[in-house]
């Protein structure tokens, strides 16, 4: 779900490191390697697939539509329900997108290209984006399931 506000994260349990990306056509494919490599070491392997897959869109859509530097990062966090969550945070010094509101605009089925927010939709607990003054962040919360 998409939450036009930032995270509120009860407690960091821990955090990997913030990863700086070149910008190249290797970009998504290094921060997949880091997030999954980090979730292993983390001992939540049910978890790689699905923040891996988000990683890579919130990646690729900071090197295709932000600026450089891209980095991201990952924490286990707690939610003011005390469930645990990974975060997944991705910035770049890009302005953002155009819309507010609700979040992205809905995808047609015939669309080649476009549906990978709402891939991020529907693999996360929620989600959204925030312009800083220096950076462009975009944030996405996947549950710890048992």
């Amino acid at each position: 779900m998409y939450c036009p506000t930032a995270p509120r994260h009860f407690q960091v349990v821990r955090s990997a490191p913030i990863w700086k990306l070149t910008l190249d056509e290797e970009c998504p494919h290094t921060a997949r390697q880091q997030a999954s490599l980090m979730l292993r070491r983390w001992n939540l392997p049910g978890l790689v697939d699905d923040v891996v897959l988000v990683v890579s869109e919130l990646v690729t859509n900071a090197c295709r539509h932000g600026s450089g530097p891209v980095w991201h990062t990952l924490s286990e966090v707690t939610l003011d329900d005390a469930t645990y969550a990974v975060s997944v945070v991705v910035g770049d010094r890009g302005r953002g997108w155009g819309f507010e509101g609700d979040g992205p605009p809905d995808t047609d089925a015939e669309q080649t290209s476009g549906r990978g927010l709402a891939i991020v939709n529907s693999l996360t607990v929620a989600w959204g984006s925030v312009l800083l003054a220096t950076c462009h962040l975009v944030w996405a919360d996947l549950l710890v399931t048992p």
